[in-house]
């Protein structure tokens, strides 16, 4: 019994290092495995997060749920090169709509300012008109005084005066918009 005893213990002992041995050995060959299909994975997406760039791509070789992590990172950059390229549409589209709106402030004010331009002229002209024709009544009734006739009153010297403040003001408008002293 003794013998039978001793043969178990050894046989129980090197049955559990045996089992212990193989157990190591399985661990360390799935750690490997593991790792060989990990490091791919972890290098290509080191060097993504790195550089930046989204077009590059996992190659997932073999099957499995690394293969699968891999393919669901590579749809996560599609994804973020997809929005990435909206961004930068919508961006597009904005700088468009700010140079249009721009250009057409631009057109805008160029048309008011040839209106207002017109606007000053026909004024300008006008005025002209009406003391041309003052000084026509003024040398009208000076070649009556000079004749020796009364003089009547052609012009209210108020509406004179208004007709002078008027020119005045549209001329000191166009000196400060053309620039040139009146």
């Amino acid at each position: 019994h003794a013998t039978d005893t001793a043969i178990a213990w050894w046989t129980f002992a090197i049955l559990g290092t045996g089992g212990t041995l193989i157990m190591f050995l399985v661990v360390a060959l799935t750690r490997g495995s593991v790792r060989t299909q990990v490091a791919p994975l972890r290098a290509t997406t080191e060097q993504i997060v790195a550089s930046g760039d989204h077009s590059l791509r996992l190659e997932p070789a073999r099957r499995g749920e690394i293969a699968a992590l891999g393919r669901t990172i590579n749809a996560m950059l599609d994804a973020m090169s997809e929005q990435a390229a909206e961004v930068e549409r919508g961006q597009k589209d904005r700088e468009q709509r700010v140079i249009d709106a721009h250009v057409m402030q631009a057109r805008t004010e160029v048309q008011l300012r040839e209106r207002a331009q017109e606007r000053i002229d026909s004024t300008v002209e006008a005025v002209v008109t009406v003391l041309r024709a003052v000084l026509d009544q003024a040398d009208q009734v000076q070649a009556r005084r000079s004749g020796g006739a009364p003089a009547a009153p052609v012009v209210d010297h108020r509406r004179l005066t208004e007709l002078r403040k008027e020119l005045n003001g549209l001329v000191g408008a166009w000196a400060r918009r053309s620039g040139q002293p009146h």
